[in-house]
């Protein structure tokens, strides 16, 4: 007959191949792309004519009136400053000054036990790049039930950060580790928000994606229970 120390092995191998195999799933985030509104840089024989190739305004994001931030058609292939790896036709240009922050309440919830990552491509600007003093900070926040919107994961980025460059987009990312029943953000809707600061000039934004995670259960019992098994003869 098998000892309980070889049993407790077989469990913990089978639960940690299955925890390997664990799938992060998307979460919907509206816009993500920054395509709408569609611009017409091209036709000026149709409604909506933009020779400029850029707007102040982002569909299904919250950002301050003014013209600090918005969207705008990717450059030219021959243009020095075309993004290669921009995902569609648009970006978002986003002011590198305080309180220029773009968000997004999503409809998904906080999952309890699934943990959260969210990535967002960035790039400067070539015709007006940051100052040296720009930063951009990725945070995840939840809607309280009083309305309010508390940060609980947040990564800042800057000009020094490695692989930041005009002509390609870099994944940044901020991460929350798995929901707790305890914790206050557990079943309440996700927020996302990018906040720039700095003295002027330009961050590039595009294909903002968040993932969740779950974290099997079952490998945290195995994990806990562990050291009583195999001490049992």
């Amino acid at each position: 007959m098998r000892s309980v120390h070889s049993i407790a092995l077989v469990v913990l191998s089978a639960v940690l191949a299955t925890a390997g195999h664990t799938q992060a799933a998307a979460v919907l985030v509206a816009n993500n792309s920054f395509e709408s509104p569609a611009i017409n840089n091209t036709d000026p024989s149709q409604p909506g004519y933009n020779k400029f190739g850029a707007v102040a305004a982002i569909d299904s994001w919250t950002r301050p009136a003014d013209n600090n931030s918005g969207v705008f058609v990717n450059s030219a292939l021959t243009d020095p400053s075309h993004i290669g790896n921009a995902d569609g036709n648009q970006l978002a240009f986003l002011c590198a000054i305080p309180n220029n922050a773009i968000s997004q309440d999503l409809a998904a919830t906080y999952d309890v036990d699934s943990a959260y990552t969210l990535r967002v491509g960035v790039a400067t600007s070539y015709y007006q790049p940051p100052a040296s003093d720009a930063t951009l900070t990725l945070s995840l926040y939840y809607l309280a039930a009083d309305g309010t919107r508390p940060t609980i994961a947040a990564s800042t980025i800057s000009l020094t950060d490695a692989g930041v460059r005009y002509d390609q987009l870099i994944d940044f990312s901020t991460s929350l580790p798995a929901v707790q029943t305890s914790d206050a953000w557990a079943g309440r809707p996700i927020g996302i928000l990018i906040n720039p600061g700095g003295s002027g000039g330009f961050w590039d934004l595009d294909n903002v994606r968040l993932t969740a995670a779950p974290e099997p259960a079952t490998l945290g019992l195995v994990l806990l229970l562990l050291p009583a098994l195999v001490t049992r003869r």
